[in-house]
């Protein structure tokens, strides 16, 4: 009896074919995933720039992205000057000093207080970005031993020397934005913020703040988020109480809402100060909008789409606020 294979290698190479169709299809969906802005307008590269470095975030944009950078393996974890170990769960990594008992305690009260922050997060951000939404990486957390660490550790997770530091500065958030999104390096964390748990507190929600705020960012648009923004909303957040000098108000006064504020210091307090006006004038559902309206549009756009107003009302809304404030 003649056997005829026709008919089992047409088969065989048809499911051959069809394997190799889902393989490329699946890899086309990987790289739509990963690639997530086809294009980042000029203009927003050029605004993010001007807030490339400041007291406590720095942004930068990564033209030549690598998934391999996003792995949870890929993290600073020491040198000679300093060994850390990790306490790690599903959502967080925090890098402390190794063999030093305070300093565990510590990393356990800041994976506390970080989980604490997830729901208020996402209730007043719109969401909470967990690790399976930004492919994978845990958000790291570093607690710096010594101040002198603490300016170590920042400068090896911007990868340059380093260089002068403001004595101010209690917690760094550090991201790359690029086609792929915005990926958290890491918070580090001053060894001054441990005065009592509350003021620790303050520093971590500030920051997680910032980590949320930039990955929500829709790098494809022209956005311009004033550092005022950010700074602002991470001290509303971690509920900073508002407390203006009359030289305070004085200088807020001459600011005006379309540009970071000259003094820098004058973003957490003059941005704070935005916020406390919204609450009390639209209350606090507005905040939510205002916000979710910064992630994609440029900062005139927020005013009329939050309030119905423009941005000249709104700043004239704001400095009346700073006329009655009455700590």
């Amino acid at each position: 009896m003649k056997i005829r294979y026709t008919p089992f290698i047409i088969l065989f190479l048809t499911i051959i074919a069809w394997l190799c169709l889902l393989i490329v299809v699946y890899q086309k969906g990987q790289e739509k995933e990963a690639l997530i802005y086809a294009n980042i307008p000029d203009k927003t590269i050029q605004f993010i720039n001007t807030i490339i470095g400041s007291i406590d975030q720095h942004i930068t944009f990564d033209p030549e992205p690598k998934i391999e950078e996003w792995d949870n393996d890929n993290n600073y974890e020491g040198d000679d000057s300093i060994e850390l170990n990790k306490l790690e769960d599903e959502y967080f990594i925090i890098y402390y000093a190794d063999n030093i008992q305070e300093e565990k305690e510590k990393a356990y009260t800041t994976l506390s207080l970080a989980h604490e922050a997830i729901i208020p997060l996402a209730d007043l951000m719109g969401k909470y970005y967990y690790p399976e939404e930004v492919k994978g990486r845990k958000l790291p957390i570093y607690l710096a031993p010594t101040q002198n660490n603490y300016f170590d550790l920042i400068s090896k997770l911007l990868n340059r020397p380093r260089t002068s530091q403001s004595d101010n500065s209690l917690g760094m958030y550090i991201c790359s934005y690029s086609q792929m999104g915005c990926l958290t390096k890491g918070i580090v964390l001053s060894p001054q913020i441990w005065k009592d748990t509350q003021s620790a507190r303050k520093t971590i929600w500030h920051e997680m703040n910032h980590y949320i705020f930039y990955t929500s960012l829709d790098y494809s648009k022209t956005i311009t988020p004033y550092i005022w923004v950010s700074e602002g909303i991470a001290e509303f957040f971690s509920k900073q109480e508002l407390k203006l000098t009359n030289n305070d108000i004085i200088r807020l006064k001459k600011e005006h809402i379309n540009r970071t504020f000259t003094q820098y210091y004058d973003n957490y307090i003059g941005g704070l100060s935005i916020y406390h006006t919204i609450l009390q004038e639209f209350g606090e559902q507005k905040i939510k909008e205002f916000i979710s309206h910064t992630y994609s549009n440029s900062m005139e756009q927020v005013y009329p789409k939050t309030f119905n107003k423009s941005e000249q009302d709104f700043e004239r809304i704001w400095k009346s606020y700073l006329d009655t404030y009455n700590d």
